[in-house]
């Protein structure tokens, strides 16, 4: 990843050639991520945020866990972005004693909850 520049805790930046990767390492079509969609933020573990374009459903940005089907998260990247900063703000994104970023898991999923697609 980007020399572990964490923008949210447990996910990097990617740099053009690691998104173009991950969208190889994609093989398959999936639904939701459709044909036109490009990875911003990426976990070590195969977990990533990418910006769905051009699709019927329309625009909007995608959380695909290894573990789980990807699904519609954010209605644009923008939204993301103020997610993540409210996150901060109150505390749920947070600098631990040890200089690492970390989060408050519960706190964290009740302000998901308030940006969220449903």
């Amino acid at each position: 990843m980007q020399d572990d520049a964490n923008l949210i805790p447990g996910y990097e930046p990617l740099s053009v050639d690691q998104a173009l990767e991950i969208r190889r390492d994609r093989v398959e079509q999936d639904e939701i991520l459709g044909s036109y969609w490009v990875p911003l933020l990426a976990s070590g573990g195969g977990d990533f945020y990418a910006a769905v374009y051009n699709h019927p459903l329309g625009s909007y940005v995608v959380d695909a866990m290894a573990e789980f089907e990807p699904r519609a998260a954010y209605r644009s990247v923008e939204q993301m972005a103020i997610a993540f900063r409210v996150s901060y703000e109150r505390g749920a994104f947070f600098v631990d004693g040890d200089g690492m970023l970390d989060m408050e898991v519960e706190l964290c999923d009740r302000i998901d909850d308030e940006f969220r697609i449903r």
